[in-house]
C-alpha cells in the first residue's frame, strides 16, 4: 500500500518541482539520509560550491540568491523546520523520495546496512553513512566525484587518504568527520570550494590549505584541539571561516585583507606589541554571529578607533571575551567603550573567563 501511495505522490510532486528556479539545488539534497538535519547557511554554501547558484541580473551575489532559493523551497514545503531544533531544517520523506528520484544515477548514498554496495561510476555526489568504510573503498570511484560527504568517523588510515586525494580531481565539496590528520596533498585539490572538518582531532592544518585559492567555505567547527591556522590564510580572499568551538591562540596575520569576508565566527587576538584587533576594521561585510576572544591582549599600541564596529550593521550577535586575570578594569572599560556596536545588534554578551 505504501509503495503504491509513494509511486502516486512522487510523480505529482515532480509537476511542481519542474517549475522551481531552484530545482538543481533541491535535487542535490537528495544525497542526504532521511531525517537529516541541516542549517540554512550550510545548505546554501553547498549549493554555491556546486555552482547551482550564481549572481543574478540585479548584481546580487550568490549567497543572497541562495537565501532566496532556500526561502522559496521553504514556502513550497520542500523544506520544513526540524522538530528537534528551530535552527535546523529537514526534508519530509516524500520530498526526500522526490529529490532522490531526480538526482538519479548522479547521487548515491553508501550505508552500513548495505555493506556490499558499489559506488556507480557515474556518481557525482556521494554521501557515506556509517563507519565501516575506509578510504580504500573509493580507490576507483573518485574520478568523477564532485561531492564527498560523511558525518561518520571513517575506518580508514592516513595512508589510504593520502592515496585517495590525488584521484579526486574534480572534487568541489569535501566533508569529513573526526579526522586525526590531513595530508599536505589536500592543497592540490584546485577545484575545492567547500571543506568541512567538523570535530577533527587536529591541532593545526597543513600549510598547503592556504593554496586552495578557490575555497569559499572552511568549516572547523568543534575542532577542540585546533590552536592555529596556516600563516597565509589571508590569500583566500573569497571564503567564509567557521571556527566555533576551537582553541585558536591567535589569528593569522593580514586577515584584514579578506575584504569580501562575510562570515567569520571568531577572532582571537594575539599577545604581542599589536594584538591584531585593527584588522577587524577592514572586514566591512562581517555579518551574523561574531566573537572577539582574548581581549586582554589589546595593547596601548593598538588603534582601537579604526575598528568601527558601529559601522557593521549586519552583525546580529556579538560576544566580547576576556581570559585570565586582569588588574586593570579601566583598560577593559576603555576597550568596551571603543568597541561600541551598531544599535541593530540583537544579542550582546560580555564574558570573563
Amino acid at each position: 500500500m505504501w509503495n503504491l501511495l509513494r509511486d502516486n505522490i512522487v510523480p505529482a510532486l515532480k509537476l511542481s518541482y519542474h517549475h522551481l528556479p531552484s530545482h538543481l539545488s533541491f535535487a542535490y539534497c537528495g544525497i542526504f539520509p532521511k531525517g537529516y538535519e541541516f542549517y540554512k547557511e550550510d545548505c546554501v554554501r553547498l549549493w554555491m560550491a556546486e555552482g547551482f547558484i550564481l549572481e543574478d541580473k540585479d548584481g546580487n551575489d550568490s549567497k543572497v540568491v541562495g537565501d532566496v532559493y532556500f526561502n522559496d523551497l521553504m514556502s513550497r514545503s520542500f523544506f520544513q523546520v526540524s522538530s528537534g531544533s528551530q535552527k535546523c531544517f529537514v526534508m519530509h520523506d516524500h520530498m526526500h523520495d522526490l529529490a532522490g528520484s531526480i538526482s538519479g544515477e548522479f547521487g548515491f548514498m553508501l550505508e552500513d546496512k548495505n555493506p556490499f554496495d558499489k559506488v556507480p561510476k557515474k556518481t557525482r555526489y556521494l554521501y557515506v553513512q556509517g563507519s565501516s568504510y575506509g578510504y580504500g573503498n573509493f580507490d576507483n570511484e573518485g574520478q568523477l566525484l564532485r561531492t564527498f560527504f560523511s558525518d561518520e568517523c571513517f575506518n580508514g588510515s592516513y595512508k589510504d587518504m593520502h592515496a585517495l586525494l590525488p584521484k579526486l580531481k574534480r572534487i568541489r565539496v569535501l566533508s569529513l568527520y573526526k579526522e586525526t590528520k590531513l595530508p599536505n596533498s589536500i592543497g592540490n585539490l584546485r577545484h575545492l570550494l567547500y571543506l568541512s572538518l567538523r570535530r577533527a582531532w587536529i591541532n593545526k592544518l597543513p600549510q598547503s590549505v592556504s593554496s586552495l585559492y578557490n575555497l569559499l567555505t572552511l568549516i572547523l567547527r568543534d575542532c577542540k584541539d585546533l590552536v592555529e591556522l596556516p600563516n597565509n590564510m589571508a590569500r583566500l580572499i573569497n571564503f567564509c571561516l567557521d571556527i566555533r568551538g576551537t582553541k585558536l591562540r591567535r589569528m593569522p596575520p593580514n586577515m584584514g585583507n579578506l575584504k569580501k569576508l562575510h562570515t567569520l565566527t571568531n577572532f582571537a587576538l594575539r599577545k604581542s606589541r599589536r594584538s591584531g584587533i585593527e584588522e577587524l576594521g577592514k572586514l566591512e561585510h562581517i555579518q551574523g554571529e561574531f566573537s572577539i576572544k582574548k581581549l586582554q591582549n589589546v595593547s596601548p599600541d593598538d588603534v582601537l578607533e579604526s575598528i568601527l564596529l558601529v559601522n557593521k550593521e549586519n552583525l546580529k550577535k556579538l560576544e566580547f571575551k576576556w581570559s585570565g586575570k586582569s588588574k586593570d578594569s579601566g583598560h577593559a572599560r576603555s576597550v568596551l567603550e571603543t568597541l561600541r556596536p551598531h544599535v541593530v545588534v540583537e544579542n550582546l554578551c560580555i564574558v570573563r573567563l
